[in-house]
C-alpha cells in the first residue's frame, strides 16, 4: 500500500507543512516547507539589472524593493543577445541539467523588452547570506515534458531504454510545435500518446502567453507561479499513491483534483518495472478515510488506532475525499505515520542498517561525506562476501538518505574496502543504476585509488536540517 500525506507539524515552536510518501509503510519521499514561507523556485518574473559583477560575469537582478536575485551567466547572455536579431540567446537550458537530462542543445528564452527589463526564472531559493539564483532560460515543466522557447527540437531522458526512446520519437514530431524545444521526461514512457501531446500543447500555449505579457510588463511582475510543492512532488512520483490524505481542507481539495485528473489519464502504478497502463496496474485513490486501519499505517498500538481514527467522510460533494477528519482525541496524520520519529532519525548522523552495519553522514561546507561501517554485522564466514553485501545494502540506503535529507553537491562515500575487482565494479554499476531512478540529476563517477566513491547531486532546495532550523545530531 502506497500512501501520500500532507500534514502540519510543529518543531522548536515553528510550524511546517510536510508532504511524505510511504511505499509499503516505508518513507521514501519527503518535502518540508515552513508554513508561512513559500519557495520562489520556478516562478517567472520581470526584473532589471541593478548591478553587474564584472569579475565573475554575473549580475544582480532587482525584482522588487525587497527581492533581488543573482544571474550567474549575465555576461554571456548580453554578449549573445548583441549577436541576435530576435533578442533570443543561445545557451544550455536548466532542463538539460535536470533529473531527466538529455544531450540536445537548444536556445535560451532570454528576452529584453524596450524598457530594458528582462524575463528571468528562479532556479534556487535564497540561502543564508546568498541571494536567490535565477536564469534567463524560461521553461515550463509538466509531468511528461519540459518545454522552452528556442530551436525546434525534441530530446528524451537518458534514463529511458532505446525501445522507449524510439517510440517517443515516433509520437512527438518537433515540427508540430515550431519554435519550441521539448524535453520528454522519464514519466512519458508510461503515458498515452494523447496525454503527452495534450500536455505539450497546453504548456506551449502557456509559454507563448507568458512571453506576450513580458513585452509590456514592468519590474516586479510575476508572470508564472508553479504548483505548490506538495503537488509538484506528487506529480514527479514514479509510483502514483493508492491513497492520499491531508488534514488541511484546502490541500485535500487540491490533492483530489490532481489525482482524479491523473486517474482519468490512465497512469500506471509503477514506472520502474516497465509495466504498461493496463487496468490491473492502474493506480487508484481510496475514496474513504475509513480505509485507514491498524494494518495499513505505522504508529501506536493497533487497538488505539482502531479506536481513534476517524472512520467516515461526507459525500464527495460536501468535502474532499482526501480529507482526513480527526475527531477529538484522535491521532494526527503525523502521529499515525510516525513522521516526527522519521524526522528525528533524519537529523542524526548515524543511520543503522538492517544487517547491523551503519552509516555516518557528515555535511561540510564543501561536500557531503558518508562512511560505511560493519558495526554489529557478523554474518557470513567469508569476509569479502560479507563486505560486498554490506556495501550493496548501504548503497541503496545512501540514495534514500540523500533524497530525504535533501543533500546535494559533491558527495564522497567511503565504502568498506573490497579486494575483488569484480565486486568493486559491481558496486559502481549498482550505484549508477540506483542513481538513474532519482528525480534529481545524480551522477556516479568511480572509485578513487583510496576506495572513495565520488558522486554529485543537483542542488535545488535547502537541506532538511536547514529548513527545520535544527543541526545534525549524533
Amino acid at each position: 500500500m502506497n500512501d501520500y500525506i500532507v500534514t502540519e507539524i510543529e518543531r522548536e515552536n515553528k510550524k511546517f507543512i510536510a508532504a511524505a510518501f510511504y511505499e509499503d509503510r516505508r518513507l521514501t519521499e519527503l518535502s518540508v516547507m515552513p508554513e508561512k514561507e513559500e519557495s520562489r523556485v520556478g516562478k517567472i518574473y520581470v526584473g532589471y539589472v541593478e548591478s553587474v559583477a564584472k569579475n565573475i560575469g554575473g549580475a544582480f537582478i532587482r525584482i522588487s524593493k525587497d527581492f533581488k536575485c543573482f544571474l550567474p551567466d549575465y555576461k554571456r547572455a548580453v554578449a549573445s543577445n548583441k549577436n541576435s536579431n530576435s533578442k533570443t540567446i543561445d545557451k544550455p537550458s536548466a532542463a538539460q541539467n535536470s533529473d531527466d537530462d538529455a544531450a540536445d542543445p537548444h536556445r535560451d528564452s532570454y528576452r529584453a523588452n524596450d524598457q530594458g527589463h528582462m524575463l528571468i526564472r528562479i532556479t534556487k531559493d535564497a540561502a543564508g547570506v546568498k541571494e536567490a539564483v535565477c536564469s534567463t532560460s524560461i521553461e515550463l515543466a509538466g509531468k511528461y515534458c519540459v518545454i522552452s522557447h528556442g530551436k525546434t527540437s525534441v530530446s528524451i531522458s537518458k534514463k529511458l531504454g532505446e525501445e522507449e526512446r524510439e517510440l517517443l520519437k515516433k509520437w512527438v514530431n518537433p515540427h508540430d510545435f515550431p519554435g519550441f524545444h521539448i524535453l520528454l521526461r522519464t514519466n512519458a514512457a508510461a503515458a498515452q500518446k494523447k496525454d503527452i501531446l495534450d500536455e505539450i500543447s497546453a504548456l506551449a500555449a502557456s509559454l507563448t502567453e507568458i512571453m506576450r505579457k513580458a513585452e509590456t510588463a514592468g519590474p516586479g511582475a510575476c508572470l508564472y507561479s508553479p504548483e505548490p510543492f506538495y503537488i509538484s512532488m506528487l506529480r514527479d512520483l514514479y509510483v502514483l499513491p493508492d491513497r492520499a490524505f491531508s488534514e488541511i481542507p484546502r490541500i485535500a481539495e487540491e490533492l483530489d483534483w490532481y489525482l482524479r485528473a491523473q486517474e482519468a489519464s490512465g497512469i500506471p502504478a509503477n514506472l520502474h518495472d516497465g509495466s504498461g497502463a493496463d487496468a490491473s496496474n492502474k493506480s487508484r485513490i481510496d475514496a474513504s478515510a475509513s480505509a485507514f486501519n491498524s494494518s495499513d499505517v505505522q504508529g501506536n498500538s493497533d487497538d488505539r488506532r482502531r479506536e481513534n481514527v476517524s472512520g467516515s467522510i461526507a459525500e464527495p460533494s460536501d468535502i474532499p475525499d482526501s480529507l482526513y477528519q480527526k475527531k477529538a482525541g484522535a491521532l494526527t496524520l503525523s502521529q499515525l505515520y510516525n513522521l516526527e520519529h522519521d524526522l528525528d532519525r533524519l537529523l542524526q548522523k548515524i543511520v543503522w542498517l538492517k544487517s547491523g552495519a551503519y552509516l555516518v553522514i557528515e555535511q561540510t561546507e564543501a561536500f557531503v561525506v558518508i562512511d560505511v561501517n560493519t558495526g554489529r554485522c557478523n554474518r557470513g564466514r567469508i569476509p569479502e562476501e560479507t563486505y560486498r553485501k554490506i556495501n550493496l545494502e548501504a548503497g541503496e540506503e545512501i540514495l534514500r538518505q540523500l533524497r530525504l535529507r535533501e543533500l546535494s553537491g559533491m558527495i564522497l562515500i567511503d565504502f568498506i574496502n573490497l579486494q575483488s575487482e569484480d565486486h568493486r565494479l559491481e558496486l559502481v554499476q549498482v550505484m549508477k543504476k540506483l542513481a538513474r531512478r532519482e528525480h534529481r540529476r545524480t551522477d556516479v563517477y568511480d572509485l578513487t585509488h583510496l576506495g572513495i566513491l565520488e558522486m554529485s547531486r543537483e542542488k535545488r532546495g535547502k537541506p532538511l536540517d536547514a529548513v527545520l532550523g535544527e543541526g545534525m545530531k549524533l
